[in-house]
């Protein structure tokens, strides 16, 4: 039987691949506003370095053996041993807290993190959903 057309990605591909998705449309608008003067360039510089941060480390997936927990290292052992796969980390109120405490506390800069987690909590979703209802094995039965 011939390979797939299909393109096959693990799902730390896709949500890396999603998080990152809109970045250059991010630092074009950023640009914009560096250059016309509404924004100074470090705290664009961090909104970018944040975006990056919540893509590729921390995430909702470091409570599993993953490749963003495995680069927390000790850090990482401790979180996974501490919490449940799909509980503390994979849910919105908790990330609301969070970014709004790092919003209070450290600036608006740290709102570049909303994005790459909330895509990844809702891709989850969507694909539990659809796994729950055969649907993911009959669209890779028909590709």
């Amino acid at each position: 039987m011939p390979a797939s057309p299909m393109v096959k990605m693990s799902n730390y591909d896709t949500h890396k691949f999603l998080g990152l998705l809109p970045l250059p449309l991010v630092v074009v608008f950023l640009w914009m506003a560096y250059d016309g003067g509404f924004a100074e360039i470090e705290p664009l510089i961090l909104i970018l370095v944040w975006w990056l941060l919540h893509t590729l480390v921390i995430t909702p997936d470091i409570d599993t053996l993953s490749i963003p927990s495995k680069r927390l290292g000790p850090l990482g052992w401790i979180i996974r041993k501490l919490s449940k796969h799909r509980k503390t980390w994979h849910s919105p109120l908790f990330w609301a807290v969070y970014f709004g405490l790092s919003y209070n506390y450290l600036g608006w800069w740290t709102l570049g993190g909303v994005f790459p987690i909330y895509c990844h909590i809702y891709v989850d979703i969507i694909t539990s959903w659809l796994n729950r209802r055969k649907i993911i094995k009959l669209l890779k039965k028909l590709f």
